[in-house]
C-alpha cells in the first residue's frame, strides 16, 4: 500500500456501548473503517495491527492513546440509551392519570392472563409502577418468582412483566460481568428467567450472586479492574430485577426479595390467551404510557414520602416495600391500606429466607423445650434433628443425616461449642448446654418471644429416644432400665445392637463404645466420600460393614477394629474392608 496521504484523518466514535468505530478518511474518500472495543488491549491491538498493514505511516501509539482516552471516558449515555437490546420508553400518556385506577387496571389485567396466588397480582401492580420510579428510593426489591415444577407460568408472568415495566431487559443466562455492565450502560429493569440454572443449590455464581446483592441498594456498585493498566473502575448495580426460577435462591438474594410463589393451573382454571402475532409490548402500551405519565408528574412526591411502615415486618422487609408503599400512598383510594394488608400476609412472619445456621438454632430451642432438659448429647441431638423431615438434617450431605461433627461446624460461628456433658447414671458424652445457647437465640431468634410449647416438636415421639439425655435436675422419675436402652449406633446408619444383660455400669460402657464408634465410622465415611477422594469402596459400604460386624461380634470388638482402622486412614492408607489384622 501506498503512504497515508497528507489530507487523510483518523476518527473515532462510540458506535455502542461496548465498541468504538475507527474511520479513515481521505477528503470525503473512506479508507478504512473498523470497530474495536478500546477496554480490551487485544481488541484494540487487532485493529492498529489491521490499520498499520494498510497504512503503515498511522502513529501506533497516537492511535492507541486515544483509544485509551475514550475508554476512560466510556460511551456517551444517550447512545448507551438507544440501544437495541432495551426497549425504550413509550411517549407519556397525554392526560392526566388517576395512580389508584392505574394499579387497578393492572390487577384486572395480570388476572386475566395467568392464575396467581393471593395478593401476588397486587404485589406485581406496586413493582410494575415502582420500576418507574425506583430512582426515587434507597432500595429497590428483587421480584422473586418461583415454582416447585416446571409449566407454572414463571415465563409466562415474566412476558407480561416484561411487557409493562420500565426499560425491560430480558435474559435467561446472565454472566456478573454482563449483569453490572448493562446496569451501567442501559439503566434496565432486569429479567432474569430460567435463574435455578445459576442462582439454586449448586449452581450459584458467587460473583453474579454479589452484583444482584450489591444492586438492592442505592449506590452499589461493583469494583473491577479495566484496562490495560488494570485500573480500579467501579460500575452501578442499583436496579429493579424480576427473578424467575425452580426452587429458591440462595438466602441473601431471598431476603432482598419479595416472593410470588406460583403454582401450576388447577384442571377447572382458564385464563385469556394472547393474541397471536401480536408483541405484549404493542398490546400494552397504553398501560405502559399511563405508568410513564404517572411517573412524571408524581416524581417529586414520591421522592420525599416517608410512608409508615407497619410493625410487622422485619428491617430488610420494610426496605423491600418502601417504594411500594410510597406508590400506593401517592396512588390513594384503597391502595394504602391494600398495600400494608398485602406486604404483612406476604412477608410477616417469614422464615424462609433464614440461613442454614439460623434454621439450626431455631430447631435446637424447640429441641430443648420438647426435651424439657438442660444438657443434651451430640448424638441424640443429631439423631432428632434427622426426623424433622421438613428441614435440611435428613439429607444434609451426600443424602446422609448431619453428623455430630457438621453440627458442631454450624453452631461455631454463633460461640456455642461441644463440650463433655454429664447426664444421668454418671454418663459423661460430648454434648451441648442449653445455658451456651441463650445469647445466640436471643440475638438471632429475637422475633420469636418464646420457645415453641413442646408438643411443637417432632411429635408423636416426644424425646422417648433416651440418647436424649435429661439431666439429673430435669428427670429425676426416669428408671436406670430406661436410660440405658438407648442404642446411637442406629442414629449413625451403622445398624442396631441389642443392649447386653447386666447393671447400668455395664450397659453405660457398652453406650459409651457405641457413641465413639458411631462417631469413628463416621469420621472416616465422610473423609471416604469427600471431593477428590480415590478410594476402593465408599463411606456406605464402610458403614454396613461395621452394621454387620457389631450384629456379629458385638460394640466392643467393632469398636477395637475401628480404632485400628481410623489410624491406618490418617496416616492415608484405607484398609481393606475385613477385620484389621485379619
Amino acid at each position: 500500500m501506498s503512504d497515508t496521504p497528507k489530507e487523510m484523518a483518523l476518527e473515532m466514535k462510540w458506535a455502542d456501548a461496548h465498541r468504538v468505530q475507527l474511520v479513515l478518511v481521505n477528503g470525503d474518500k473512506t479508507l478504512f473503517s473498523d470497530y474495536c472495543d478500546p477496554r480490551s488491549g487485544i481488541s484494540r491491538n487487532k485493529v492498529i495491527d489491521r490499520l498499520l498493514a494498510k497504512f503503515p505511516t498511522v502513529d501506533r501509539e497516537q492511535t492507541e492513546s486515544a483509544l485509551l482516552e475514550l475508554a476512560r471516558g466510556g460511551p456517551p449515555r444517550e447512545e448507551a440509551k438507544s440501544l437495541s437490546a432495551v426497549e425504550p420508553d413509550p411517549e407519556p400518556w397525554s392526560g392526566e392519570v388517576n395512580g389508584a385506577r392505574l394499579l387497578d387496571g393492572i390487577v384486572a389485567l395480570l388476572r386475566r392472563y395467568i392464575i396467581l396466588p393471593p395478593h401476588s397480582a397486587e404485589v406485581c401492580a406496586l413493582w410494575i409502577v415502582h420500576t418507574y420510579v425506583f430512582a426515587c428510593f434507597e432500595y429497590t426489591a428483587r421480584l422473586l418468582v418461583n415454582s416447585p415444577d416446571k409449566r407454572c407460568g414463571k415465563s409466562r408472568l415474566m412476558r407480561l412483566l416484561h411487557a409493562l415495566c420500565r426499560r425491560p431487559l430480558s435474559c435467561e443466562c446472565i454472566s456478573a460481568a454482563a449483569l453490572f455492565r448493562s446496569i451501567e450502560a442501559y439503566e434496565p429493569t432486569l429479567f432474569l428467567d430460567e435463574a435455578d440454572t445459576y442462582l439454586s443449590g449448586h449452581h450459584v455464581n458467587e460473583d453474579l450472586r454479589g452484583v444482584l446483592n450489591a444492586g438492592h441498594q442505592r449506590g452499589g456498585k461493583v469494583v473491577k479492574c479495566v484496562g490495560d493498566n488494570s485500573e480500579p473502575t467501579a460500575f452501578n448495580c442499583f436496579a429493579p430485577v424480576a427473578i424467575a426460577m425452580i426452587g429458591r435462591p440462595p438466602g441473601t438474594v431471598e431476603d432482598r426479595s419479595i416472593p410470588i410463589a406460583i403454582r401450576r393451573k388447577a384442571p377447572g382454571e382458564r385464563v385469556e390467551k394472547y393474541a397471536p402475532g401480536q408483541s405484549l409490548r404493542s398490546m400494552f402500551i397504553e398501560v405502559a404510557q399511563q405508568c410513564v405519565r404517572w411517573a412524571n408528574d408524581h416524581r417529586n412526591e414520591l421522592a420525599q414520602a416517608q410512608p409508615e411502615v407497619p410493625s410487622g415486618l422485619d428491617d430488610r422487609a420494610a426496605d423491600c416495600w418502601f417504594g411500594l408503599f410510597a406508590v400506593a400512598d401517592v396512588a390513594g383510594e384503597r391502595w394504602p391500606a391494600l398495600a400494608r394488608e398485602v406486604a404483612v400476609a406476604v412477608m410477616g412472619g417469614r422464615d424462609g429466607a433464614d440461613s442454614i445456621g439460623v434454621q439450626l438454632l431455631k430447631d435446637l430451642q424447640q429441641l430443648f423445650s420438647a426435651a424439657d432438659a438442660d444438657r443434651l448429647s451430640s448424638a441424640g441431638i443429631v439423631a432428632e434433628l434427622a426426623k424433622l423431615e421438613d428441614r435440611p438434617w435428613p439429607e444434609y450431605r451426600n443424602e446422609r443425616p448431619i453428623t455430630a461433627n457438621q453440627l458442631a461446624k454450624l453452631l461455631k460461628p454463633f460461640g456455642v461449642s461441644p463440650k463433655t456433658i454429664r447426664l444421668q447414671g454418671d454418663w459423661t458424652p460430648k454434648g451441648y448446654a442449653k445455658a451456651d445457647f441463650e445469647e445466640a437465640w436471643a440475638r438471632y431468634l429475637s422475633s420469636d418471644a418464646e420457645a415453641p410449647p413442646a408438643e411443637a416438636a417432632t411429635p408423636p415421639h416426644t424425646c422417648d429416644d433416651k440418647d436424649l439425655r435429661q439431666s439429673e435436675a430435669a428427670t429425676a422419675d426416669q428408671s436406670v432400665a430406661d436410660e440405658n436402652s438407648h442404642n446411637p449406633l442406629s442414629n449413625k446408619g451403622c445398624g442396631g445392637v441389642a443392649p447386653p444383660a447386666g447393671g447400668p455400669v455395664q450397659n453405660r460402657r457398652v453406650d459409651e463404645g457405641s457413641v465413639e464408634l458411631a462417631g469413628l465410622v463416621s469420621s472416616m465415611a465422610e473423609e471416604l466420600d469427600a471431593p477428590g477422594v480415590i478410594a476402593p469402596f465408599r463411606g456406605e459400604e464402610l458403614r454396613h460393614f461395621y452394621d454387620r460386624l457389631v450384629r456379629e461380634d458385638g460394640v466392643v470388638a467393632a469398636l477395637t477394629d475401628a480404632r485400628a482402622r481410623h489410624q491406618r486412614q490418617l496416616l492415608g492408607e484405607v484398609m481393606p474392608l475385613r477385620r484389621v489384622g485379619q
